[in-house]
């Protein structure tokens, strides 16, 4: 929960920042924008790998918070007079919301993709069944304006009636797709038409568009990526009609036959997503009143400020994954266990005490800590009696996803109780941890107190490996258990 809420804090403040420069820079030209707004995005689809991988950098900003007792995890069963089912059902209804929150995520992910994926594979569909353009008009159009606008690759010419405006699609192999009334069109609006889908080809607008909708999918739940995706998309059409009036056409003509195509759509292209429509209706307006200003710049960024724009924001976003916010007082130099932080970090275990140990039987300890991906090793330690004395030995505890299973050695009936407790080491040296827990050990099930929870057995020929404080392997200590 904490590294979600991480990320989407990082992620507003990447958004925010952009909205800002795209305002400042609304001089400039829409290429500039454009891709102002695809680092933009294609920084929020690295900020999890980076967050995950980068050594933590702690900014000590936040104040020492005062440690609060988790209801959770420091009830003993066999101490409280209750039992472990209701000392466990007071902690989780932060914990429920925040599961019920990320159902619903996952499912507003799955609805996403599932919707980008039929729209790719509807769109390979049309483009495999439309007719090829065979007329030599139109072949020795698009070979011209193709050169004009330094297309070098392949370009194929097809009519479907499942288009209504002509689109653009395909990323190695781009076609661009007609409407059947496109045959009946002048020349001049060919040429428009030809020179907009292709300026689309030049940009590889296609790819862009789809790893937007990509990055959308995400982060549906904030506002802020879906207007960078429209933004994006905004920006992308301006910026190939500044490269059709950069190839001669005049800003008049251009704008009049944008004009007319626009009223010739009779439906929404909504189910080629990430396709490249020339004619959509949304902000046309403000397409056309931008192509008779003649003030603008049209001029697309040069390849040097792509490169520095590009390195600026791969440092910003490599620095701000990084990034962790911590309490003031954790820059001192006291030991990472005893930093007064660490009182609130038990609150990532969430773990139902066991009450009743059987005796010859593994037990495991089972717990599960969020975020997961914040924990280097999880540790279940319990104290015993060995040859040196009174020692906490511990065992690795094994990760599955966020559950963590740790397997105590088999006790004896003499060895009671039995104390254990948990402990998360994180990333950044601070530990989570929960405290004491309490087990009697038992011949069998009948034997337990009322109330108490049952340890299942866990069948495994499997030793476990206990190791000592110093980190060294031991044996198994002698089960003759206490606290320590």
């Amino acid at each position: 929960m904490i590294l979600m809420l991480s990320l989407a804090t990082k992620a507003t403040l990447v958004l925010v920042a952009v909205m800002v420069a795209s305002w400042a820079l609304r001089g400039s030209s829409a290429s500039t924008r454009h891709a102002l707004w695809a680092l933009a995005l294609s920084s929020l689809l690295a900020l999890p790998v980076l967050s995950a991988t980068l050594p933590r950098l702690g900014l000590p900003l936040l104040p020492l918070a005062e440690p609060e007792p988790s209801h959770a995890l420091r009830l003993s069963p066999l101490e409280s007079g209750r039992g472990a089912f209701d000392a466990a059902s007071e902690a989780p209804p932060v914990r429920r919301w925040w599961d019920r929150a990320l159902l619903v995520w996952l499912a507003g992910v799955s609805l996403g993709l599932i919707q980008l994926a039929a729209s790719i594979v509807f769109a390979s569909i049309v483009v495999r069944r439309a007719r090829r353009v065979t007329s030599p008009e139109w072949s020795a159009l698009l070979r011209e304006t193709a050169a004009v606008m330094g297309v070098g690759r392949r370009v194929g010419l097809r009519v479907s009636g499942a288009v209504g405006v002509p689109i653009v699609w395909g990323y190695r192999s781009p076609v661009v797709l007609l409407a059947p009334e496109a045959m009946d069109w002048s020349d001049g609006r060919r040429r428009a038409v030809l020179l907009h889908e292709l300026a689309h080809v030049a940009r590889r607008d296609c790819l862009t568009q789809t790893l937007a909708y990509a990055v959308r999918t995400l982060y549906w739940p904030h506002p802020l990526v879906w207007w960078a995706v429209a933004s994006l998309r905004r920006e992308g059409e301006r910026a190939c009609d500044d490269r059709v009036l950069h190839a001669g056409m005049p800003a008049s003509t251009y704008a009049r036959h944008l004009l007319d195509a626009a009223r010739d759509l009779v439906r929404p292209e909504r189910r080629f997503l990430t396709a490249s429509a020339s004619a959509e209706r949304t902000r046309l307006g403000d397409r056309v009143v931008a192509l008779l200003d003649d003030h603008l710049d049209r001029r697309p960024p040069t390849r040097r400020a792509n490169a520095l724009l590009g390195a600026a924001t791969l440092l910003a976003i490599t620095v701000l994954a990084a990034a962790e916010p911590v309490a003031a007082t954790s820059a001192q130099d006291s030991p990472p266990s005893q930093a007064p932080s660490d009182a609130e970090l038990s609150d990532w275990i969430v773990h139902e005490p066991f009450g009743c140990l059987i005796e010859s039987r593994f037990t495991e300890i089972d717990a599960t800590i969020d975020p997961a991906s914040e924990v280097e090793e999880a540790r279940l330690y319990f104290a015993a009696a060995g040859p040196e004395g009174d020692a906490a030995y511990w065992v690795k505890m094994t990760r599955e996803g966020s559950r963590f299973l740790g397997r105590l050695p088999k006790p004896r009936a003499e060895a009671s109780p039995v104390r254990y407790r948990i402990e998360a080491h994180r990333r950044d040296g601070r530990i989570a941890r929960t405290d004491h827990h309490r087990a009697v050990v038992v011949m069998d099930e009948s034997q337990c107190p009322a109330g108490v929870r049952i340890a299942p057995p866990a069948e495994s020929r499997q030793p476990v490996i206990v190791h000592g404080p110093a980190g060294a392997p031991r044996e198994p200590p002698p089960p003759d258990s206490r606290d320590h």
